[in-house]
């Protein structure tokens, strides 16, 4: 029986666009960076939308309408800033999660400074002060010994003296984010992905 070239050609057509998917699917980069904005015990109803996310970066909401994720990514020894506009449709305390990417235990450190929220306020949002519960940060450790860091080094702080390293199970958390009904909200950050020598330092130090 003598198969005909059109079929030949259809059956080469379906094989290359079978394996495009596949490399397309193997080939999927997540940003290093991630922030997740979220509501612990929130109204039922409470939803976020994302009104704008500078470019280069996607935000997106999570299983819940609590939660935002904000991805991105970062350049080493060069700090960029990076913009999200957000509002909700109730009044809330929300959470800010300074982090990066999912790995379980092998970390993807990330510094962040100059955190600015413009409609609402932030404490010691330039990390000039050691980040502690009493000015509403907690360094979170998730992994021990791999905990979030706070780096004193005018070297390495995109301003002043103090900025934090963190990552997914290591993030800085600021947990009394006041959100007011039906605003937008612009959060504004400097991120930028730490040499080895600024890890090491910062681990040896802590």
């Amino acid at each position: 029986m003598k198969v005909r070239p059109i079929a030949i050609i259809t059956i080469a057509t379906y094989i290359l666009l079978y394996a495009a998917r596949l490399m397309s699917a193997d080939t999927t980069v997540v940003p290093d960076g991630r922030i997740d904005i979220d509501v612990k015990g929130g109204p039922e109803n409470l939803q976020f939308t994302v009104v704008e996310a500078s470019k280069d970066t996607a935000a997106k909401n999570g299983p819940k309408g609590s939660l935002v994720i904000w991805e991105f990514g970062a350049k080493e020894g060069e700090w960029t800033q990076i913009n999200l506009k957000i509002k909700s449709n109730v009044a809330c305390n929300a959470r800010l999660r300074l982090k990066s990417k999912y790995t379980k235990d092998d970390p993807v450190w990330m510094l962040y400074d100059m955190v600015e929220v413009k409609g609402a306020q932030v404490s010691n949002s330039d990390f000039e002060e050691q980040p502690v519960k009493t000015n509403g940060w907690i360094m979170e450790q998730q992994v021990q010994d791999k905990g979030a860091q706070w780096v004193k080094d005018p070297k390495t702080a995109k301003n002043g003296n103090g900025c934090v390293m963190v990552w997914h199970n290591g993030p800085a958390t600021y947990g009394n984010l006041s959100i007011p009904a039906d605003t937008v909200v612009e959060v504004s950050v400097w991120v930028r992905k730490p040499s080895k020598e600024i890890i090491d330092a910062a681990m040896t130090a802590k």
